[in-house]
């Protein structure tokens, strides 16, 4: 300050401006900051979001596993499946023994043909309370999932630990531009954030995705590398497919794992993807269940119900009939009945022919 006007002197007026500057400089940093953690939170919550965002679709699809490059191991493959869903209602159809899964309503349906030893195919046909995709058994290997997580544990455990995910510089899949982020797993946690166990994850990892914004935050590439640095599994899906909505769907997904001893062991899925988030016609959800078809209803738990068909009825039609409402009219229980008949006769003929002969024993005594 200067002593004989009372002003400040300049010194003061350039010290006054740097404290401001720096104050401002750190609101700066602390609001990007912010803003970035809020970016990258918000790309990872919308990329664990479109798992559920599908609604509806039509997927044909071929399996295909086996042991890249190998000579002397041939690739696994297996013939085409149809997928539909829509909502709760879903159908799955398979050319081999297991024909349908299907869920409609609340009714679950199994139908399986089987060859008997006289070379005779049988039908046999389960019906169960309604089950949700995550109720099947092999809920990990579904391709309704594609361009997302393949198991929902680890997508579970990523929607738990969002906020600890750090960004690195971003990336190209397949031509396509990508956010990276990346998550440290401790040892404890490999199992529930991989699903996966592999002595070279034993110490854990890191789990990294690639995110792609202008496919709806689809993830084209999921990678797990352990503590080493080696890739042990990737996740990859490409020739993505736009639909309505700015719905993109990827036509190939392939995992790789590589195994301890360096060998590449792959698991894919070819999928010719129809109707993404539109309409299911009514057709595709309808199941014809041929009569002779043997029918097991596991609805009530408390009484499960066997029975034959007499003609061929729709899955519509055997699911009408409640456990505790009438049948359809084409189901006929009277061949079960007719069978126990001379079991029945047998045994009441063998205990009158013992009374008899206990009844002569005496006489002649």
């Amino acid at each position: 300050m200067d002593n004989q006007s009372g002003r400040p002197s300049d010194s003061y007026h350039h010290a006054a401006a740097c404290f401001a500057a720096l104050v401002f400089a750190i609101m700066v940093s602390a609001s990007a900051t912010l803003l970035f953690a809020a970016d990258q939170e918000s790309a990872i919550a919308e990329a664990t979001r479109r798992t559920s965002a599908i609604k509806s679709g039509r997927l044909e699809y071929r399996f295909e596993s086996g042991i890249g490059n190998s000579k002397v191991i041939e690739p696994q493959r297996l013939p085409t499946q149809i997928l539909a869903f829509s909502g709760t209602d879903w159908i799955e159809r398979g050319p081999e023994v297991r024909l349908v899964l299907a869920n409609r309503g609340q009714s679950f349906l199994q139908l399986d043909q089987i060859r008997q030893e006289d070379g005779k195919l049988h039908m046999i046909a389960v019906l169960a309370p309604a089950r949700s995709f995550k109720d099947r058994e092999h809920e990990n290997r579904r391709p309704w999932f594609a361009g997302s997580f393949w198991h929902s544990a680890q997508l579970e455990h990523v929607q738990r630990n969002i906020g600890s995910f750090r960004q690195l510089p971003s990336g190209n899949v397949g031509g396509i531009p990508c956010e990276v982020f990346e998550l440290d797993v401790p040892g404890e946690s490999a199992a529930d954030a991989f699903q996966l166990f592999s002595p070279l994850l034993n110490a854990g990892g890191k789990l990294r995705l690639h995110i792609a914004p202008r496919l709806g935050f689809a993830i084209p590439l999921i990678e797990i590398i352990s503590r080493s640095g080696v890739r042990v599994v990737a996740y990859e899906a490409k020739e993505w497919q736009e639909f309505p909505d700015g719905i993109y769907f990827p036509r190939l997904i392939r995992r790789e794992l590589q195994a301890p001893n360096g060998s590449i062991e792959f698991e894919q899925f070819s999928i010719e993807p129809t109707l993404i988030g539109q309409p299911i016609p009514d057709a595709e959800f309808s199941v014809a269940i041929p009569a002779g078809t043997h029918v097991r209803d596991e609805r009530d738990v408390k009484q499960v119900r066997r029975f034959t068909l007499k003609d061929s009825v729709t899955f519509e039609t055997l699911s009408d009939a409640t456990p505790e409402g009438p049948k359809p009219p084409a189901i006929d229980e009277q061949g079960l009945k007719s069978r126990l008949v001379w079991p029945l006769a047998a045994i009441v003929a063998f205990a009158m022919a013992c009374y008899l002969i206990s009844v002569w024993r005496r006489k002649t005594r």
